[in-house]
Protein backbone atom coordinates (compact mmCIF):
# COMPACT_ATOMS: atom_id res chain seq x y z
CA UNK A 1 0.00 0.00 0.00
CA UNK A 2 1.76 3.88 -0.66
CA UNK A 3 1.05 6.58 1.29
CA UNK A 4 -1.78 8.27 -0.66
CA UNK A 5 -4.71 5.43 -0.42
CA UNK A 6 -2.51 4.67 3.58
CA UNK A 7 -3.61 7.78 3.95
CA UNK A 8 -6.99 7.91 3.05
CA UNK A 9 -7.98 4.79 5.29
CA UNK A 10 -6.51 6.29 8.14
CA UNK A 11 -8.61 9.47 7.48
CA UNK A 12 -11.33 7.13 7.24
CA UNK A 13 -10.43 5.45 11.01
CA UNK A 14 -10.11 8.90 12.30
CA UNK A 15 -6.56 8.29 13.57
CA UNK A 16 -4.97 11.27 14.97
CA UNK A 17 -2.35 13.10 13.33
CA UNK A 18 0.54 12.45 15.31
CA UNK A 19 -0.73 8.75 14.95
CA UNK A 20 -0.74 8.97 11.30
CA UNK A 21 2.92 10.66 11.24
CA UNK A 22 3.90 7.44 13.35
CA UNK A 23 2.13 5.07 10.67
CA UNK A 24 3.34 6.70 7.66
CA UNK A 25 7.08 6.24 9.10
CA UNK A 26 6.56 3.05 9.81
CA UNK A 27 5.42 2.01 6.44
CA UNK A 28 9.13 0.88 5.67
CA UNK A 29 8.56 -1.91 8.30
CA UNK A 30 5.31 -3.00 7.72
CA UNK A 31 3.67 -5.99 5.41
CA UNK A 32 2.83 -3.77 2.31
CA UNK A 33 0.36 -6.64 0.46
CA UNK A 34 1.12 -6.62 -3.42
CA UNK A 35 -1.12 -4.55 -5.88
CA UNK A 36 -3.54 -6.65 -7.46
CA UNK A 37 -2.75 -8.26 -10.57
CA UNK A 38 -3.14 -6.67 -14.10
CA UNK A 39 -6.69 -7.66 -15.73
CA UNK A 40 -6.61 -10.97 -17.29
CA UNK A 41 -6.65 -11.45 -20.72
CA UNK A 42 -8.27 -14.35 -22.62
CA UNK A 43 -6.07 -15.03 -25.68
CA UNK A 44 -7.81 -18.29 -26.50
CA UNK A 45 -11.24 -16.41 -25.90
CA UNK A 46 -10.40 -13.68 -28.06
CA UNK A 47 -8.79 -16.30 -30.94
CA UNK A 48 -12.30 -18.05 -30.96
CA UNK A 49 -13.69 -14.12 -31.55
CA UNK A 50 -11.90 -13.75 -34.83
CA UNK A 51 -13.06 -17.30 -35.97
CA UNK A 52 -16.44 -16.46 -35.92
CA UNK A 53 -16.05 -13.03 -37.11
CA UNK A 54 -14.09 -13.99 -40.16
CA UNK A 55 -15.98 -17.33 -40.97
CA UNK A 56 -16.95 -17.26 -44.39
CA UNK A 57 -20.77 -17.02 -43.23
CA UNK A 58 -20.41 -13.46 -42.30
CA UNK A 59 -20.03 -12.68 -45.90
CA UNK A 60 -16.68 -10.20 -45.56
CA UNK A 61 -18.88 -7.97 -42.80
CA UNK A 62 -18.89 -5.29 -46.05
CA UNK A 63 -21.82 -2.71 -45.54
CA UNK A 64 -25.22 -4.07 -46.74
CA UNK A 65 -23.89 -7.42 -46.73
CA UNK A 66 -25.75 -9.77 -44.02
CA UNK A 67 -22.94 -10.71 -42.57
CA UNK A 68 -22.19 -7.13 -40.72
CA UNK A 69 -25.58 -7.51 -39.77
CA UNK A 70 -24.68 -10.75 -37.53
CA UNK A 71 -21.57 -9.51 -36.69
CA UNK A 72 -23.40 -6.16 -35.05
CA UNK A 73 -25.61 -8.66 -33.17
CA UNK A 74 -22.88 -10.79 -32.00
CA UNK A 75 -21.00 -7.75 -30.76
CA UNK A 76 -23.66 -6.44 -28.98
CA UNK A 77 -24.26 -9.55 -27.19
CA UNK A 78 -20.97 -9.56 -25.79
CA UNK A 79 -20.82 -6.06 -24.63
CA UNK A 80 -24.09 -7.18 -22.81
CA UNK A 81 -22.55 -9.98 -21.54
CA UNK A 82 -19.29 -8.25 -20.34
CA UNK A 83 -21.62 -5.87 -18.48
CA UNK A 84 -21.04 -2.86 -20.32
CA UNK A 85 -23.73 -0.45 -20.04
CA UNK A 86 -25.13 1.05 -23.24
CA UNK A 87 -24.00 4.46 -24.84
CA UNK A 88 -26.09 4.52 -28.03
CA UNK A 89 -29.15 6.25 -29.14
CA UNK A 90 -30.66 2.49 -29.56
CA UNK A 91 -29.25 0.29 -26.13
CA UNK A 92 -25.53 -0.24 -27.47
CA UNK A 93 -26.45 0.50 -31.26
CA UNK A 94 -25.51 3.70 -33.37
CA UNK A 95 -27.06 3.69 -36.28
CA UNK A 96 -25.97 5.71 -39.11
CA UNK A 97 -26.18 5.88 -43.12
CA UNK A 98 -23.17 4.69 -45.10
CA UNK A 99 -22.51 4.37 -48.71
CA UNK A 100 -22.61 0.52 -50.07
CA UNK A 101 -22.24 1.19 -53.78
CA UNK A 102 -21.58 4.04 -57.02
CA UNK A 103 -23.49 3.87 -60.25
CA UNK A 104 -22.39 6.43 -63.49
CA UNK A 105 -25.29 8.60 -63.93
CA UNK A 106 -26.59 10.00 -67.44
CA UNK A 107 -25.07 13.44 -67.63
CA UNK A 108 -20.92 12.43 -67.17
CA UNK A 109 -19.10 14.54 -69.95
CA UNK A 110 -15.08 15.98 -70.00
CA UNK A 111 -13.60 18.52 -72.25
CA UNK A 112 -9.79 18.74 -72.52
CA UNK A 113 -8.88 22.09 -74.75
CA UNK A 114 -10.74 21.05 -77.68
CA UNK A 115 -11.34 17.47 -77.62
CA UNK A 116 -14.18 15.76 -75.97
CA UNK A 117 -12.77 12.20 -74.23
CA UNK A 118 -15.11 9.11 -74.61
CA UNK A 119 -16.47 7.98 -70.90
CA UNK A 120 -14.90 4.70 -69.62
CA UNK A 121 -12.34 4.32 -72.41
CA UNK A 122 -10.44 7.94 -72.57
CA UNK A 123 -11.63 9.07 -68.87
CA UNK A 124 -14.00 8.03 -65.83
CA UNK A 125 -14.84 9.63 -62.38
CA UNK A 126 -14.13 7.85 -59.44
CA UNK A 127 -16.40 6.65 -57.03
CA UNK A 128 -15.80 9.05 -54.36
CA UNK A 129 -16.26 11.88 -56.43
CA UNK A 130 -18.08 14.67 -55.64
CA UNK A 131 -20.71 15.52 -58.32
CA UNK A 132 -20.97 18.86 -60.09
CA UNK A 133 -19.81 20.61 -63.23
CA UNK A 134 -16.69 22.69 -63.19
CA UNK A 135 -14.41 25.05 -65.31
CA UNK A 136 -10.75 25.91 -65.09
CA UNK A 137 -7.51 25.96 -66.62
CA UNK A 138 -4.97 22.54 -65.90
CA UNK A 139 -2.25 22.73 -63.78
CA UNK A 140 0.23 20.13 -63.54
CA UNK A 141 1.01 19.35 -59.88
CA UNK A 142 3.48 16.38 -60.10
CA UNK A 143 2.44 13.59 -57.50
CA UNK A 144 0.09 16.22 -55.81
CA UNK A 145 1.91 15.67 -52.66
CA UNK A 146 2.37 18.78 -50.10
CA UNK A 147 4.88 17.21 -47.43
CA UNK A 148 7.54 19.59 -46.95
CA UNK A 149 8.71 17.61 -43.51
CA UNK A 150 9.70 15.00 -46.49
CA UNK A 151 11.83 17.60 -48.29
CA UNK A 152 8.72 17.53 -51.16
CA UNK A 153 5.65 19.85 -52.14
CA UNK A 154 4.27 20.08 -54.88
CA UNK A 155 1.94 22.83 -54.73
CA UNK A 156 5.15 25.51 -53.17
CA UNK A 157 5.11 28.05 -55.30
CA UNK A 158 2.07 27.56 -57.27
CA UNK A 159 -1.45 28.66 -57.05
CA UNK A 160 -4.41 26.51 -58.08
CA UNK A 161 -7.10 28.09 -56.63
CA UNK A 162 -10.16 27.86 -59.31
CA UNK A 163 -7.73 25.62 -61.55
CA UNK A 164 -7.89 21.93 -62.11
CA UNK A 165 -5.19 20.11 -61.27
CA UNK A 166 -3.48 17.05 -62.87
CA UNK A 167 -1.88 14.59 -60.85
CA UNK A 168 0.35 11.06 -61.37
CA UNK A 169 -0.29 8.01 -59.51
CA UNK A 170 2.19 7.15 -56.33
CA UNK A 171 5.20 9.16 -55.37
CA UNK A 172 8.54 10.11 -56.49
CA UNK A 173 11.80 8.56 -56.20
CA UNK A 174 9.62 5.29 -55.89
CA UNK A 175 12.30 2.22 -56.73
CA UNK A 176 14.78 4.62 -54.07
CA UNK A 177 14.75 1.84 -51.06
CA UNK A 178 15.97 5.15 -49.14
CA UNK A 179 12.72 7.49 -50.36
CA UNK A 180 11.08 8.82 -47.01
CA UNK A 181 7.58 7.47 -49.26
CA UNK A 182 9.08 4.02 -49.30
CA UNK A 183 7.84 4.40 -45.60
CA UNK A 184 5.46 2.58 -44.89
CA UNK A 185 3.66 5.09 -42.22
CA UNK A 186 4.14 7.89 -45.22
CA UNK A 187 2.18 5.27 -47.87
CA UNK A 188 -0.95 7.89 -47.39
CA UNK A 189 1.12 10.35 -49.76
CA UNK A 190 0.95 7.89 -52.44
CA UNK A 191 -3.16 6.97 -51.95
CA UNK A 192 -5.87 8.95 -55.27
CA UNK A 193 -7.72 9.74 -52.25
CA UNK A 194 -5.30 11.93 -50.24
CA UNK A 195 -4.31 13.43 -53.45
CA UNK A 196 -7.58 14.59 -54.15
CA UNK A 197 -8.13 16.09 -51.05
CA UNK A 198 -5.12 17.42 -50.90
CA UNK A 199 -5.64 19.52 -54.08
CA UNK A 200 -9.54 20.78 -52.52
CA UNK A 201 -8.27 21.97 -49.30
CA UNK A 202 -5.82 24.25 -51.81
CA UNK A 203 -8.69 25.37 -53.46
CA UNK A 204 -9.01 23.46 -56.53
CA UNK A 205 -12.28 22.84 -58.43
CA UNK A 206 -11.38 19.39 -59.62
CA UNK A 207 -8.42 17.02 -60.15
CA UNK A 208 -7.71 15.11 -63.06
CA UNK A 209 -5.38 11.46 -62.31
CA UNK A 210 -3.21 9.64 -64.49
CA UNK A 211 -1.16 6.55 -64.39
CA UNK A 212 2.83 7.07 -63.80
CA UNK A 213 3.59 5.08 -66.95
CA UNK A 214 7.28 5.97 -66.63
CA UNK A 215 7.69 3.97 -63.03
CA UNK A 216 4.45 1.33 -63.84
CA UNK A 217 4.30 0.65 -67.90
CA UNK A 218 1.37 -0.76 -69.01
CA UNK A 219 -1.76 -0.47 -70.92
CA UNK A 220 -3.10 3.18 -71.18
CA UNK A 221 -6.94 2.28 -70.15
CA UNK A 222 -9.25 3.00 -67.97
CA UNK A 223 -10.50 0.15 -65.38
CA UNK A 224 -13.74 -1.42 -66.05
CA UNK A 225 -16.41 0.66 -63.72
CA UNK A 226 -16.38 -1.38 -60.27
CA UNK A 227 -18.79 0.69 -58.24
CA UNK A 228 -17.32 0.11 -55.13
CA UNK A 229 -17.38 3.39 -53.17
CA UNK A 230 -16.34 5.58 -49.92
CA UNK A 231 -17.50 8.44 -48.79
CA UNK A 232 -17.12 11.75 -50.98
CA UNK A 233 -14.03 13.41 -50.73
CA UNK A 234 -15.44 17.20 -51.33
CA UNK A 235 -13.93 17.17 -54.83
CA UNK A 236 -14.34 16.37 -58.47
CA UNK A 237 -11.89 13.93 -59.78
CA UNK A 238 -11.71 11.58 -62.37
CA UNK A 239 -8.74 9.53 -64.31
CA UNK A 240 -7.59 10.30 -67.53
CA UNK A 241 -5.55 8.14 -70.07
CA UNK A 242 -2.08 9.61 -71.55
CA UNK A 243 -3.77 9.60 -74.79
CA UNK A 244 -6.53 11.57 -73.68
CA UNK A 245 -4.25 14.17 -72.40
CA UNK A 246 -1.57 14.07 -75.84
CA UNK A 247 -4.74 14.52 -77.50
CA UNK A 248 -5.08 17.66 -75.83
CA UNK A 249 -1.60 19.10 -76.40
CA UNK A 250 -0.36 18.03 -72.65
CA UNK A 251 2.73 14.91 -72.25
CA UNK A 252 2.45 13.71 -68.62
CA UNK A 253 5.75 11.95 -69.39
CA UNK A 254 7.61 15.11 -70.66
CA UNK A 255 6.68 17.02 -67.44
CA UNK A 256 7.82 14.40 -64.96
CA UNK A 257 10.67 13.33 -66.47
CA UNK A 258 12.75 16.95 -64.50
CA UNK A 259 11.16 15.54 -61.59
CA UNK A 260 13.47 12.11 -61.77
CA UNK A 261 16.24 13.75 -62.44
CA UNK A 262 16.68 16.06 -59.86
CA UNK A 263 14.58 15.00 -57.28
CA UNK A 264 12.09 18.50 -57.33
CA UNK A 265 8.58 19.55 -57.84
CA UNK A 266 8.32 21.03 -61.24
CA UNK A 267 4.67 22.09 -61.14
CA UNK A 268 3.89 24.04 -63.99
CA UNK A 269 0.66 25.88 -65.36
CA UNK A 270 -0.59 24.65 -68.68
CA UNK A 271 -3.41 26.79 -69.73
CA UNK A 272 -5.56 23.78 -71.46
CA UNK A 273 -9.17 24.85 -70.53
CA UNK A 274 -10.85 22.42 -68.67
CA UNK A 275 -14.73 21.45 -68.49
CA UNK A 276 -15.92 18.35 -66.27
CA UNK A 277 -19.64 17.54 -65.45
CA UNK A 278 -19.68 14.02 -63.09
CA UNK A 279 -22.82 12.76 -61.89
CA UNK A 280 -22.50 9.33 -59.46
CA UNK A 281 -25.07 8.23 -57.28
CA UNK A 282 -24.28 6.21 -54.00
CA UNK A 283 -26.73 3.77 -52.93
CA UNK A 284 -26.85 3.43 -49.24
CA UNK A 285 -27.40 1.50 -46.42
CA UNK A 286 -28.11 1.41 -43.06
CA UNK A 287 -25.10 0.04 -40.12
CA UNK A 288 -24.64 1.08 -36.48
CA UNK A 289 -21.03 1.39 -34.06
CA UNK A 290 -21.81 -0.24 -30.93
CA UNK A 291 -21.13 1.36 -27.94
CA UNK A 292 -20.74 0.02 -24.22
CA UNK A 293 -19.48 2.04 -21.19
CA UNK A 294 -17.57 1.31 -18.29
CA UNK A 295 -18.52 3.82 -15.60
CA UNK A 296 -15.74 5.39 -13.83
CA UNK A 297 -15.06 5.59 -9.90
CA UNK A 298 -13.07 8.40 -9.33
CA UNK A 299 -15.04 11.89 -8.23
CA UNK A 300 -12.26 13.78 -9.62
CA UNK A 301 -11.89 11.81 -13.14
CA UNK A 302 -14.76 9.67 -14.11
CA UNK A 303 -15.88 12.75 -16.34
CA UNK A 304 -13.00 11.84 -18.07
CA UNK A 305 -12.96 9.56 -21.05
CA UNK A 306 -10.95 7.06 -22.58
CA UNK A 307 -11.99 5.70 -25.58
CA UNK A 308 -10.90 2.22 -26.86
CA UNK A 309 -12.27 1.47 -30.34
CA UNK A 310 -11.98 -0.81 -32.96
CA UNK A 311 -13.75 -1.12 -36.55
CA UNK A 312 -15.52 -4.39 -37.16
CA UNK A 313 -16.50 -4.55 -41.10
CA UNK A 314 -14.47 -5.46 -43.92
CA UNK A 315 -14.51 -5.43 -47.56
CA UNK A 316 -17.26 -7.73 -48.27
CA UNK A 317 -17.07 -9.32 -51.41
CA UNK A 318 -14.31 -7.44 -52.52
CA UNK A 319 -13.92 -4.50 -55.21
CA UNK A 320 -11.31 -1.59 -56.32
CA UNK A 321 -9.72 -1.35 -52.79
CA UNK A 322 -9.05 -4.67 -52.22
CA UNK A 323 -5.72 -6.53 -51.85
CA UNK A 324 -7.14 -8.25 -54.84
CA UNK A 325 -9.16 -5.90 -57.21
CA UNK A 326 -9.85 -9.16 -59.44
CA UNK A 327 -11.77 -11.16 -56.94
CA UNK A 328 -15.09 -9.48 -56.97
CA UNK A 329 -18.01 -11.33 -55.45
CA UNK A 330 -15.64 -13.37 -53.56
CA UNK A 331 -15.97 -13.27 -49.68
CA UNK A 332 -13.40 -11.29 -48.20
CA UNK A 333 -13.52 -12.87 -44.45
CA UNK A 334 -11.17 -9.75 -42.69
CA UNK A 335 -9.47 -11.75 -40.17
CA UNK A 336 -6.84 -9.44 -39.66
CA UNK A 337 -8.46 -6.65 -40.39
CA UNK A 338 -10.33 -6.23 -38.34
CA UNK A 339 -11.55 -9.18 -37.00
CA UNK A 340 -8.74 -9.38 -34.61
CA UNK A 341 -8.71 -5.94 -33.41
CA UNK A 342 -12.48 -6.17 -32.79
CA UNK A 343 -11.64 -9.19 -30.96
CA UNK A 344 -8.63 -7.58 -29.09
CA UNK A 345 -11.36 -4.92 -28.04
CA UNK A 346 -13.67 -7.07 -26.24
CA UNK A 347 -11.48 -8.76 -24.40
CA UNK A 348 -9.62 -5.66 -23.24
CA UNK A 349 -13.44 -4.39 -22.02
CA UNK A 350 -14.29 -8.19 -20.65
CA UNK A 351 -10.54 -7.37 -18.41
CA UNK A 352 -11.26 -4.51 -17.12
CA UNK A 353 -15.10 -5.21 -15.64
CA UNK A 354 -13.44 -8.28 -13.96
CA UNK A 355 -11.73 -5.91 -11.82
CA UNK A 356 -12.80 -2.74 -9.65
CA UNK A 357 -14.43 0.25 -12.04
CA UNK A 358 -11.57 1.96 -13.29
CA UNK A 359 -10.95 5.87 -12.28
CA UNK A 360 -12.13 7.05 -15.38
CA UNK A 361 -15.20 6.48 -18.07
CA UNK A 362 -13.95 3.93 -20.55
CA UNK A 363 -15.82 3.20 -23.31
CA UNK A 364 -15.35 0.72 -25.93
CA UNK A 365 -16.64 1.02 -29.49
CA UNK A 366 -17.08 -0.98 -32.30
CA UNK A 367 -16.76 0.87 -35.77
CA UNK A 368 -18.38 0.62 -39.21
CA UNK A 369 -18.09 2.01 -42.22
CA UNK A 370 -14.07 2.56 -41.83
CA UNK A 371 -13.51 0.83 -45.06
CA UNK A 372 -15.87 3.31 -46.68
CA UNK A 373 -13.80 6.01 -45.39
CA UNK A 374 -14.08 5.93 -41.68
CA UNK A 375 -17.21 6.54 -41.67
CA UNK A 376 -18.60 5.01 -38.09
CA UNK A 377 -16.04 6.66 -36.44
CA UNK A 378 -16.24 10.30 -37.53
CA UNK A 379 -20.03 9.74 -36.93
CA UNK A 380 -18.91 8.94 -33.04
CA UNK A 381 -16.76 11.94 -32.98
CA UNK A 382 -19.79 14.36 -34.34
CA UNK A 383 -22.19 12.73 -31.97
CA UNK A 384 -20.63 10.85 -28.73
CA UNK A 385 -22.89 10.22 -25.70
CA UNK A 386 -23.67 11.69 -23.43
CA UNK A 387 -21.36 10.52 -20.73
CA UNK A 388 -18.12 10.73 -23.09
CA UNK A 389 -18.33 14.07 -24.75
CA UNK A 390 -15.35 14.96 -27.45
CA UNK A 391 -14.10 17.51 -25.02
CA UNK A 392 -13.55 14.97 -22.58
CA UNK A 393 -12.22 12.73 -24.19
CA UNK A 394 -8.46 11.90 -22.86
CA UNK A 395 -7.04 9.17 -25.06
CA UNK A 396 -8.15 7.11 -27.80
CA UNK A 397 -6.74 3.63 -28.38
CA UNK A 398 -7.61 2.07 -31.75
CA UNK A 399 -6.76 -1.63 -32.20
CA UNK A 400 -6.53 -2.73 -36.23
CA UNK A 401 -4.91 -5.53 -37.50
CA UNK A 402 -3.61 -6.62 -34.29
CA UNK A 403 -3.18 -10.41 -35.79
CA UNK A 404 -0.43 -9.35 -37.79
CA UNK A 405 2.74 -8.95 -36.16
CA UNK A 406 5.14 -11.66 -36.31
CA UNK A 407 7.55 -12.32 -33.31
CA UNK A 408 6.42 -11.76 -30.31
CA UNK A 409 6.35 -7.96 -31.70
CA UNK A 410 3.84 -5.49 -30.95
CA UNK A 411 3.37 -1.93 -32.57
CA UNK A 412 2.25 1.09 -31.75
CA UNK A 413 1.54 3.95 -33.86
CA UNK A 414 1.13 7.55 -31.86
CA UNK A 415 -0.11 10.74 -34.19
CA UNK A 416 0.67 14.38 -33.42
CA UNK A 417 -2.07 14.46 -30.78
CA UNK A 418 -0.74 11.82 -28.31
Amino acid sequence: MTAEPLLAYMTAMRLSPALAALALAACATVHIPPDPPPPAFDGAHAKAGVTWLADPARTGRGVGTPGIDQAAGWIEGQMKEIGLQPAGPDGHRQPFEAPVGARLLDGNALALGTTTPKLSVDWQPFTFSDDGKVEGRLVFVGYGIAAPELGHDDYAGIDVKGKVVLVAQDFPEEHDPKSPFRDPKNYQYGEWRYKVTTARDRGAVALLAVRDDWNHPAADDIAPWKGSVSSRAGLVAARVTHAALKAAGVDVGALAAPIAQDRRPHSKALGVPVKMSVAVAHDKAQTVNLLGLLPGSDPAVRGECVVVGAHYDHLGYGGENSASPDQIGQIHPGADDNASGTAAMLEVARAFASQPPPRRTLLFAAFSGEELGVLGSAFLVKNPPAACPVERMQLMVNLDMVGRPQQGKLYVHGVDTA
